[in-house]
Parts: C-alpha cells; sequence; structure tokens
C-alpha cells in the first residue's frame, strides 16, 4: 500500500499543477510520476500506466504471489477521484 500512496500522491501533485490533458498522460516516468518498480522475490512490483496505479505482489511462491491491487484514476482534475479494483482481497498487503 505505500508503493501506491508514493506514486498516487505524485499523480495528485502533477494534478494540482494542471500537467494532464486527460487521463491516458497519467504514466511512469511523465510527469514527475517515477519510474515503474520491477517487482522480484523481495519487492512488490508497482506501475504506473494510462491512469492506472497498480501494485503486483512480490515473487515468492507464497498464496499472495501474483495479487495486484489497482487504484484507476477517475479524474484529472484535483480533488483526484479513484477506483479500487485488482484481486488483492487485503490491499494493506499490496
Amino acid at each position: 500500500m505505500l508503493a501506491v500512496s508514493a506514486h498516487h500522491s505524485f499523480t495528485v501533485v502533477a494534478a494540482k499543477v494542471d500537467r494532464f490533458s486527460s487521463i491516458d498522460y497519467i504514466d511512469e516516468e511523465t510527469n514527475d510520476i517515477p519510474a515503474d518498480i520491477q517487482r522480484s522475490a523481495t519487492s512488490r512490483g508497482v506501475r504506473v500506466f494510462g491512469g492506472e496505479i497498480r501494485v503486483i505482489w512480490q515473487f515468492d511462491d507464497s498464496d499472495l504471489d501474483e495479487l495486484n491491487y489497482v487504484l484507476t484514476v477517475q479524474n484529472i482534475k484535483p480533488p483526484i477521484q479513484r477506483e479500487e479494483g485488482g484481486n488483492c482481497s487485503l490491499p494493506s498487503l499490496c
């Protein structure tokens, strides 16, 4: 959840300074949104693309392996609204 919070915070800041002309421009490595974080055995993956912030559980062969938590941005003007999704039933873990 912490990784989603950081990437979402960058999205909110970019929206506040009017950097988006559409949701499709909410992507990693644009408008100060950080690059994706590659998923590994010790790290969850995070990707921002087309207004979607997705966190995927780390490679660890646990029951959580490959579960994901998604925030989909609904608008580009503050206050930013988002919709939760994905297949992780406990977003605090993802």
